[in-house]
């Protein structure tokens, strides 16, 4: 069967991927997408095959690099790769574990570690008039301290509250389910922006209880950001001086996350108010 070839640009770089046929495309151009063709020579190239017993082999630049059970194991593996190889061809950047949400010209971190609720998060401030960057990886330019996009489908691993209903069109696979950027209702943010706040995203208590928003230092934001970032040993000083010049520009935040609505509520009272980006400290420093 001939292969059908797809291909869409991130970070600045050219990624391919052909497919044995339009079902193994189509994922991966509503995640991704839509993808477009081109003639320009890609910076990753990727095929996607499917066995005769049904997996998924995903093969970059000639090598396998994974097999996969279903569509949703087929876009975890894409995707992880992906995120991988552009850090090598992207050291510049400085990559956080981070949703990014932003209002007029600043941008919001919502860092976080896996599970915690980073893209149900982003899918309910969507609701509330903020445009999405990235619900996941957050790569920052540290001479200008701006946040590149890191466009794709909010992926989420669970149906959200009720009052954030599902819009017809996601994309749904045997345990996933992803947002296509066109069905954002707050749409989203393609150019670098500046940070404005660095918010870390607790797990929501017992009960889902009152969200609580507190400031901290920058030294304790530049610790929090160490551990979350995905390529420090690439930076100087194996990204300490990194994470101190973040937490030096950008007021640091803990959320204590509740019930979504509520949760996404406090976030646009702190941060969306003003297009300058700056934060009302809800508390004083202790």
């Amino acid at each position: 069967m001939s292969s059908l070839l797809g291909r869409f640009e991130i970070l600045g770089r050219q990624v391919a991927v052909a497919c044995c046929g339009p079902l193994t495309l189509e994922p991966i151009d509503r995640v991704y997408g839509p993808l477009s063709s081109g003639s320009v020579d890609p910076d990753l190239s990727y095929s996607i095959i499917e066995e005769p017993d049904g997996y998924f082999r995903l093969v970059r630049d000639g090598a396998n690099v994974e097999t996969a059970t279903d569509v949703g194991d087929l876009l975890q593996a894409f995707d992880g790769d992906l995120t991988v190889e552009l850090q090598k061809l992207r050291p510049d950047l400085f990559f956080l574990h981070s949703g990014v949400m932003s209002w007029g010209e600043r941008a919001v971190l919502l860092v976080a570690d896996s599970g915690v609720g980073k893209s149900t998060t982003c899918w309910g401030l969507s609701h509330l008039g903020a445009a999405l960057m990235s619900d996941e990886l957050a790569p920052l330019d540290l001479e200008t301290l701006t946040v590149l996009p890191y466009l794709r489908a909010i992926g989420l691993k669970q149906e959200p509250p009720s009052a954030f209903p599902l819009p017809r069109g996601v994309l749904r696979t045997e345990w996933t389910i992803h947002l296509p950027l066109d069905l954002l209702p707050g749409g989203v943010r393609r150019h670098r922006t500046m940070v404005g706040a660095v918010v870390f995203l607790l797990a929501a208590g017992e009960g889902e209880a009152k969200p609580e928003i507190q400031q901290v230092s920058a030294a304790e934001t530049a610790t929090r950001l160490y551990a979350c970032a995905l390529n420090p040993l690439a930076h100087s000083i194996d990204g300490l001086e990194a994470v101190s010049k973040i937490g030096e520009a950008a007021p640091g935040f803990v959320l204590e996350r509740g019930e979504l609505g509520s949760t996404c509520e406090l976030i646009r009272e702190t941060f969306g108010g003003s297009v300058t980006g700056q934060a009302r400290c809800p508390r004083p420093l202790e």
